[in-house]
């Protein structure tokens, strides 16, 4: 399902990422970003056909989180993660793996929705990865 093309990608109360040409979103989360130092940083994700974007709360964006993006060609699988052992992510969140073998996660309220339209929109063949994460 479509939901929007932007010029921008965000809203007044979250941080913005520019879109690519053509780029348009797929579907919208309400999540917690879990960094890599483990904060959470709330906001929202957008899956795009291009890419997949967090975008802290504008609070946050203030006070130094980052917005992360990530080229759905540089995902290898999306799913729940395994456990909340030894400092990892709670069950209850969404756990990116990523080619070049580091992972994100986002606690998702609609979680299986998420993992199904990430994957739905996963590329099917070898196409060529870019640079991931980026965080800014």
């Amino acid at each position: 399902m479509l939901v929007s093309t932007m010029g921008d990608i965000g809203g007044w109360w979250v941080a913005s990422h520019d879109a690519n040409p053509g780029e348009e979103t797929i579907a919208t989360y309400h999540v917690n970003y879990l960094r890599p130092d483990r904060r959470p940083l709330g906001g929202k994700l957008y899956l795009t056909d291009q890419r997949l974007l967090f975008s802290p709360h504008l609070i946050d964006s203030l006070l130094g989180g980052e917005t992360v993006a990530i080229d759905v060609r540089d995902i290898d699988d999306a799913a729940r993660a395994s456990g909340g052992e030894n400092g990892g992510p709670p069950t209850d969140s969404l756990r990116l793996e990523l080619a070049s073998g580091e992972s994100e996660s986002f606690v998702v309220d609609e979680l299986e929705d998420a993992i199904g339209q990430i994957r739905s929109a996963l590329p099917s063949s070898g196409a060529s990865r870019s640079d991931s994460p980026r965080r800014s």
